[in-house]
């Protein structure tokens, strides 16, 4: 009846009443605890690292001793310009010639297996990911050697944003073997 007290339940509600409350309590910091550890990992996702990697595969020089490779990047967040070289372990190829797959972005090539990517339209950044040069190589005769394309002078930490901040970045080197090609002596990097 309303406003009557039972003594014996009255101590039995107010228990169950609290453990509810404590099983609602853990509850909500179990799902506060989930939610944030879901965000964490959204961030680290967002974050990756873009990376530049070379392809692997078996080249047959053309009539004039040339192969080509891909470098592609992947994850790009956007970079202005970079300047990179272009390493082989065996001493068997000299970039001849670069360009790049990267729409709103332009290609040069320098001394030294030197190249260089940029973004067509000043103050802006090249955000597509795709192939980043495809290099034109002369080989000095047959083998396997591993190419790498990193940043020039070996800073591999970084490319440059329209901020003019630096952009990390990793590398992933390919083995590609040279067959069927004819010594040819003037290669030297």
């Amino acid at each position: 009846f309303p406003g009557t007290a039972y003594p014996q339940n009255t101590k039995k509600g107010v228990t169950d009443m609290k453990n509810t409350k404590r099983y609602l309590s853990l509850l909500l910091s179990l799902l506060l605890i989930f939610s944030l550890f879901s965000g964490l990992g959204l961030t680290a996702s967002a974050g990756t690292l873009p990376v530049i990697s070379v392809e692997s595969g078996e080249k047959t020089p053309d009539e004039n001793g040339l192969i080509t490779v891909s470098a592609s990047i992947t994850d790009n967040p956007g970079f202005t310009y970079g300047t990179f070289r272009v390493k082989d372990s065996q001493g068997l190829l000299k970039l001849k010639s670069v360009t790049t797959g990267l729409s709103g972005a332009s290609a040069a090539v320098g001394k030294n297996n030197l190249f260089s990517v940029s973004t067509l339209e000043p103050g802006s950044n090249v955000t597509a990911s795709g192939v980043l040069a495809t290099l034109t190589l002369e080989t000095a005769g047959n083998g396997t050697t591993s190419v790498s394309v990193e940043l020039k002078n070996d800073d591999a930490e970084m490319l440059v944003n329209a901020s003019g901040q630096a952009v990390p970045v990793s590398f992933t080197a390919g083995s590609v073997t040279v067959k069927g090609a004819e010594a040819n002596s003037c290669v030297s990097v």
